[in-house]
């Protein structure tokens, strides 16, 4: 196979970096929390959003499900304080 590098190798090494920014990405998405509205993030900027459609706004797209992924930065734009006052302030700026 080509450069001389096994097959299973071609697969593996996606599947692992994959994997690898899943893996942050869920756990920097959620705290423990008292609070139920306070466990999920909202990260204001974000190199990964596109990448992950913007769910760096996890807890606008909680809040509102059916709003289409191109549509949460305005979103949370729009509603800015009252996002970060409902999510308690759980946010990376």
């Amino acid at each position: 196979f080509g450069f001389g590098m096994p097959v299973w190798l071609y697969v593996l090494v996606p599947v692992w970096l994959g994997q690898s920014l899943i893996s942050i990405r869920t756990y920097a998405e959620h705290q423990w929390s008292e609070h139920p509205e306070g466990r999920t993030v909202i990260v204001e900027r974000s190199p990964l959003s596109f990448l992950f459609l913007n769910n760096n706004l996890h807890f606008v797209h909680h809040k509102s499900p059916t709003i289409a992924w191109y549509r949460l930065p305005k979103l949370f734009r729009d509603r800015r304080e009252e996002w970060l006052r409902m999510n308690n302030g759980y946010a990376y700026p």
